[in-house]
């Protein structure tokens, strides 16, 4: 059977780079989207699952499609691949 991605993992990995790409902290963030700080972060921790609807409100403050934020990580290496 082919393991299942983290799809949390991944979700949380984006949302946090994208959050720090614009600059943004958590505050400001939260501002953006009308949660608690808070939240946020338990939400970049892992430790609760958002709904569909946060994520989109997450996306849409971000600049980004939502899909963007359930993409999987690509991951640069410096070395060649063999």
């Amino acid at each position: 059977m082919t393991p299942q991605p983290d799809i949390i993992g991944i979700f949380v990995t984006n949302l946090r780079s994208l959050r720090q790409a614009r600059g943004l902290t958590l505050a400001e963030l939260a501002r953006l989207v009308g949660y608690s700080e808070r939240y946020l972060e338990i939400i970049e921790r892992g430790e609760v699952d958002p709904t569909i609807n946060t994520m989109a409100e997450l996306a849409a403050a971000l600049g980004v499609k939502a899909t963007q934020l359930l993409a999987p990580v690509l991951v640069k290496t410096t070395e060649p691949l063999a």
